[in-house]
């Protein structure tokens, strides 16, 4: 910029409190831990996506300070050693993520459509130096839901093995995740990519010997196929596949064999 102040930022600073416990249960056969937790950024560093149609309608990507974003909740996790074969482990969160302060985010294509009555700052204003030095295409999302803070998320796991024929073993293992939706786009805090409330299941299924020097398995990979949800009327800047991450394979359902093998 011809002016290096306004591309400066103010320094990001982060305050975590957090009080926990964790302990064993059943002779060792169980574990927990369990941890409250608060977080406080202010001054929080982003990049945002600003619709300035300026210098021929181009758009442009500015670095500002967020203002402050406070994340709190609950976690927990635990282990239980069933027996010799079978394991089970669990996780989870609830969390509340909130925006306290956000001016100059970038507003969506449809908000600076309608800058001229609705809060998004319009070129009029920006101009007129009605916007508290913020450029055109910006908006106040305070009070807004933080990006990539669902209100909970729990995980649920199982790893299973049984000996046969001698030398060699079954095995089986599946990962469950259970999510609230949340909102995915950093830079627009628009909900332009976002998960709905979904469930993710990955399993493994193989035989392999009790050494482990080899296994074959079959695998499969979010076997519900829940993916990112793209909004294209709230993107400034319309990408379907928006930084590869709309199309990711981690979004839909894959499956495979695997082979391993270890040598000395």
């Amino acid at each position: 910029p011809d002016d290096p102040e306004s591309f400066s930022l103010e320094p990001e600073y982060a305050e975590n409190f957090e009080l926990g416990s964790k302990g064993s249960l059943l002779d060792g056969a169980a574990s927990y831990n369990i941890n409250v937790f608060s977080m406080i950024i202010k001054n929080m560093q982003v990049s945002t996506v600003v619709p300035e149609q300026v210098g021929g309608g181009q758009q442009f990507s500015r670095s500002a300070n967020a203002g402050k974003q406070r994340t709190e909740g609950v976690e927990i996790d635990g282990r239980l050693q069933v027996n010799d074969y079978l394991r089970v482990d669990f996780s989870g969160a609830l969390m509340d993520g909130k925006m306290l302060s956000f001016l100059g985010a970038g507003c969506t294509t449809v908000e600076f459509q309608q800058a001229d009555t609705g809060p998004c700052v319009s070129v009029a204003e920006a101009a007129a130096g009605q916007s508290d030095g913020y450029p055109a295409g910006t908006i106040d999302r305070s009070g807004t839901k933080a990006t990539r803070t669902p209100d909970w998320k729990f995980v649920a796991g199982l790893d299973w093995w049984y000996p046969f024929a001698n030398s060699l073993k079954y095995e089986f293992s599946t990962k469950a995740t259970f999510s609230d939706g949340y909102v995915r786009d950093v830079r627009g805090y628009s909900g332009v990519a976002a998960y709905d409330e979904r469930t993710i299941i990955n399993m493994n299924l193989g035989i392999a010997e009790l050494d482990d020097k080899w296994r074959l398995s079959l695998w499969g990979r979010n076997i519900l196929g829940h993916g990112l949800s793209y909004f294209l009327e709230k993107d400034p800047t319309p990408v379907l596949s928006r930084n590869g991450q709309i199309l990711s394979s981690q979004n839909w359902f894959s499956y495979g064999v695997q082979m391993q093998y270890l040598y000395d």
